[in-house]
């Protein structure tokens, strides 16, 4: 089987990426998305930074042969702020069809805060964990979609908040049953404790193992600065944001995070089997 996950950063750079998305279809069993928006009646397209206010329908109309499953963890926040209008920002698990007699269960569970409308810079993003569990040959499989905290700053560090998602994502994984892929931006630099706690339960970074020395495109690369509310956030210069960690029972036979420029995160791509 093969596995995508990709932090769409709001559907900001366009067709490249839509064009992009539909040619890897053809081949993906799952894709797993970060910074999905989705909005019934908004009063534009897209917004000042040009993120895509109905990326979620956007999304279903270039995957047909797949279902989607979204989760949001904010309401009436876009990438300038808040707005006076209903728009959800969140997770999006899609899974091709011919999939879906294979699924058990799907939801999120809080990690850190709760679901509220808007965006303050005064506390750390609230966050959600997506999840959905498949049967696949008598076994179970636990793919897990994460977008991890936000701090005003305090870069990708280890910091109380971001122990205690990891703790939060730690104690729901060992109440599965099954495998587990664990995949997402998780905004963390690999050295820190916050990772290494989820490898110390015997999940495989696959960023580590496979020496991936980046997963962040040009597109944040040139960022120096960006605006939210009346906040200016600097770009704090990491190359990481984003990991794949697997349980022991599942097989990477491949995984790549290809050099693409249609977000500013490059995709993580797994071919996977059960062992």
């Amino acid at each position: 089987m093969k596995l995508i996950s990709l932090n769409l950063w709001g559907g900001i750079v366009g067709q490249p990426l839509f064009d992009w998305l539909q040619k890897k279809s053809i081949d993906t069993d799952i894709f797993c998305f970060q910074e999905v928006f989705d909005a019934p009646n908004p009063p534009a397209k897209t917004g000042k930074k040009h993120e895509h206010y109905q990326l979620k329908s956007q999304l279903e109309k270039l995957l047909p042969d797949f279902t989607l499953f979204f989760r949001e963890h904010v309401y009436n926040f876009d990438m300038s702020g808040n707005v006076d209008f209903t728009l959800k920002y969140g997770l999006a698990i899609a899974i091709k069809n011919t999939k879906l007699d294979n699924i058990l269960d799907e939801g999120d569970t809080m990690i850190f805060g709760s679901k509220r409308m808007g965006f303050t810079m005064d506390r750390p993003t609230d966050r959600n964990l997506q999840y959905l569990r498949l049967k696949i040959n008598d076994k179970i499989l636990n793919i897990l979609n994460y977008h991890g905290i936000w701090i005003k700053d305090a870069g990708k560090l280890d910091n109380e908040f971001r122990l205690q998602q990891s703790s939060k994502i730690i104690k729901f994984v060992q109440e599965l049953d099954g495998e587990t892929i664990l995949v997402g931006d998780f905004n963390l630099e690999p050295k820190t404790k916050s990772i290494q706690m989820l490898e110390d339960i015997g999940l495989e970074d696959l960023i580590k193992s496979n020496n991936i020395t980046s997963t962040r495109s040009h597109f944040y690369e040139n960022i120096k600065e960006i605006k939210v509310g009346d906040q200016i956030i600097k770009n704090d210069g990491s190359k990481f944001a984003d990991y794949a960690l697997i349980s022991s029972g599942v097989k990477a036979n491949n995984f790549e995070v290809p050099a693409v420029e249609i977000s500013d995160h490059l995709p993580s791509i797994l071919d996977f089997d059960l062992k």
